[in-house]
């Protein structure tokens, strides 16, 4: 008999978190294991879920967002979690559900469902939440106290929950996610989004690829392209992604930024891609800009897979991700200069490209493995439902 696994993540597109669940579902043992999962909206995950033949459903779960961060928005989200919560424990009931599975610390529902219902939880962590401080020390401590297992994506995630609340240390593991090799490859041929976006060979390619926020560093990206510019006034810089609904504004101020530098001719904003790896196989260098702490972004392992030099600012798991001046160089957050300058640099030397480029393939491939990462999610699964069985 399988044993059903409930999903939740906060999400239906397919950004970095996103990618990580569709592949952790696509690998599960099917033999051992049924996954129902539960979104808040139809999107692209939802769709990609549905062609694996996967039990996928939407329910309007509480997912937490700024727009709650004020009284009213805090008394809103509290009925919506009380709310959702009876709908995913009424899931659980019906569905004879085994193990909840939370794929992101936005999403409370399934963890108090799960302590309701007396299920095993495992709450993946995919955030360092620094600020407001009061939320990254409460959720620090129901991650704890509603979890049986915890993973974190990198030891820096790790850390920063353990710090806020250290009653955590016991359940948590660094798990390290990664991408397919098969997918994310160096022998992509870039020819076909050159054609589309009129590059022509021997023009230099930077890109980067995160939604559209001010913490993912967009408008650093650009203030350095600008001085790039100076030196390779041919060379076009990419922005993939795209906002979240209900934040445009975020797009709007970044185009404003492009037209204020007068670099919009030389910059390509093709919004959200679903043929990630085509566009990648285009660029020259991979640019990471964030100017809060990365968990460890998947798009970077995904520009390591393919072979790319990265730029990428030190913080956070990216530290254990890039090794500086050996598969990337790692530049101070939230400085354009610093960036620019490490652009020129490997840009200057294609040598070094490649030999970074070369290096962060083999990294990723002996680090940051999917298929390990869904190995290991699964020994969760089998330990906890042992454990359980044993204490009836």
């Amino acid at each position: 008999m399988r044993e059903k696994i409930l999903y939740l993540h906060a999400s239906a597109e397919l950004y970095g978190a996103d990618y990580v669940l569709l592949e952790l579902v696509a690998r599960l043992n099917k033999s051992k294991y049924e996954p129902i999962v539960l979104l808040p909206f139809r999107g692209p995950l939802y769709e990609k879920m549905l062609g694996l033949g996967v039990d996928v459903r939407i329910l309007d779960f509480a997912v937490l967002r700024r727009q709650y961060f004020t009284l009213k928005g805090i008394i809103e989200f509290a009925y919506r979690l009380f709310v959702s919560t009876w709908k995913i424990l009424q899931l659980v009931r019906k569905e004879k559900v085994a193990v909840i599975h939370t794929n992101t610390i936005a999403v409370f529902g399934g963890a108090f469902a799960a302590k309701l219902a007396g299920k095993p939880h495992v709450w993946q962590v995919m955030e360092i939440i620094v600020s407001p401080k009061a939320l990254w020390k409460v959720s620090s401590w129901i991650v704890g106290a509603f979890s049986d297992r915890i993973a974190a994506i990198s030891n820096a995630a790790r850390d920063h929950l353990v710090l806020g609340y250290a009653g955590v240390a016991a359940k948590v593991k660094t798990v390290y996610h990664g991408v397919d090799s098969a997918v994310y490859h160096p022998l992509i041929d870039p020819a076909p989004i050159k054609k589309e976006f009129g590059l022509a060979d021997g023009v230099p390619v930077i890109g980067m690829a995160a939604r559209i926020s001010p913490w993912k560093g967009q408008d650093c990206f650009l203030r350095a392209a600008a001085q790039v510019l100076q030196q390779f006034p041919k060379a076009r810089f990419f922005v993939v992604g795209d906002v979240f609904p209900g934040n445009e504004k975020h797009r709007d101020e970044m185009m404003a930024l492009i037209d204020e530098l007068g670099i919009r001719d030389s910059v390509i904003t093709p919004g959200f891609r679903s043929d990630l790896p085509q566009v990648m196989a285009a660029f020259d260098v991979f640019v990471l800009p964030s100017t809060l702490p990365e968990p460890n972004a998947t798009v970077l392992l995904a520009a390591m897979g393919m072979g790319k030099p990265v730029v990428a600012t030190a913080t956070g798991g990216t530290l254990e991700t890039v090794i500086d001046r050996e598969t990337g160089i790692l530049v101070s957050p939230g400085q354009p200069d610093y960036m620019a300058n490490a652009i020129v640099e490997l840009l200057q030397d294609p040598q070094k490209r490649k030999q970074y480029g070369d290096a962060g393939r083999v990294r990723q491939e002996s680090v940051f493995s999917i298929a390990a990462y869904a190995s290991q999610i699964q020994d969760f699964y089998r330990t906890i439902l042992l454990e359980k069985a044993k204490s009836k």
